[in-house]
């Protein structure tokens, strides 16, 4: 079965994702929806697909559609996730799932009461060298883990991408990359949920994050600190630092073609896994990489799954409550958040 997909949305990230699934023998773009119809067809003729709407409604009703990429701005996130939902059309939502874990909770909730497959696009857990460093973690490679480092930030041109400054829009450098720098923490440490969080950031005239810096306590033993930016050009680069030894994720990490294993008393040893390759040209770094989550979602159909083991419903409500502590420390309040008391 060839699945059909659908993108709402036509920016950047919803570019690379029909480059990218392009190269799929298994999905095909075939609707494109947009509050603007023009915008819409022109990122057909551009990106290939079949039908062009000039609505997110028309797209959902569109009864030949498998499965919907919600690739809008953030604040639209839950009400298009649900709507989808609600047609029993499988959903891959770009992350940030929701702006706050009571949205998260409830779109998950409305996949598992419709059956149908929810996913937030957390790309990076599918990376080969990603699931490498796992199996390194699960094999005692380096010991027991007592330290992650993660940071990653650029310079935004806030001219071109103004949604990300503004808080209406859901913006700020934790919703932006928080789920990578916090993502590849949660791969390394043992407890769901941290017993401390101590979080400092900058925020811009509109409330929303510009860098965030946190450090956080899993357990007794395990620590990890992370960095995001929007004004400045961070390394991009994970260190897990265990008893024996770390693994070097060098940038970016979150989509990593090389990572270095370093164990106490030995060479380091390199490992090396290049994107797929590709003929078409992308707004990111390594979004050809996109195709290994595109393809997850097809595995997770065949087999009638709501939801994928690699990025679970629990793994989503596990960042999402950490970005919300993380998002109070700092003072970042977007529509909808639940005040305490």
């Amino acid at each position: 079965m060839v699945f059909r997909w659908a993108l709402l949305g036509t920016g950047r990230i919803c570019q690379d994702f029909a480059s990218a699934l392009s190269a799929s023998e298994n999905g095909v773009v075939y609707a494109v929806g947009s509050r603007d119809l023009q915008s819409a067809q022109s990122f057909i003729g551009k990106y290939g697909g079949s039908k062009a709407y000039g609505s997110y409604d028309e797209v959902i009703s569109d009864p030949d559609v498998d499965i919907i990429y919600v690739g809008t701005p953030q604040h639209l996130h839950l009400e298009l996730t649900l709507k989808a939902l609600r047609s029993k059309k499988a959903v891959l939502c770009e992350k940030p799932l929701t702006l706050n874990l009571r949205d998260a909770e409830a779109a998950i909730a409305c996949a598992k009461e419709n059956q149908t497959f929810l996913m937030e696009a957390v790309w990076m857990n599918f990376w080969p060298l990603i699931r490498k460093t796992k199996e390194l973690l699960q094999s005692g490679a380096i010991g027991r883990v007592k330290m992650v480092t993660s940071n990653y930030g650029w310079k935004n041109d806030f001219d071109s991408n103004s949604s990300i400054g503004e808080a209406a829009f859901g913006g700020g450098g934790l919703l932006a990359v928080g789920c990578y720098t916090l993502g590849i923490a949660l791969h390394a440490v043992d407890a769901d949920v941290p017993v401390e969080v101590k979080a400092t950031g900058e925020l811009n005239d509109k409330g929303v994050d510009l860098q965030v810096a946190a450090q956080l306590k899993f357990g007794s033993d395990q620590f990890v600190s992370t960095e995001c930016s929007l004004v400045a050009n961070l390394p991009g680069d994970a260190r897990i630092i265990g008893t024996n030894g770390s693994i070097h994720l060098h940038f970016p990490f979150l989509c990593p073609i090389k990572i270095t294993l370093h164990v106490d008393g030995s060479e380091p040893l390199n490992f090396e896994s290049p994107a797929p390759s590709s003929e078409q040209t992308f707004n990111f770094i390594h979004s050809s990489g996109l195709l290994y989550e595109a393809e997850a979602v097809h595995d997770c159909l065949r087999q009638g799954l709501i939801e994928c083991p690699e990025v679970s419903h629990s793994w989503t409500l596990r960042t999402i409550r950490i970005v919300d502590e993380i998002r109070r420390q700092v003072g970042v309040k977007f529509m909808g958040d639940v005040e305490d008391g």
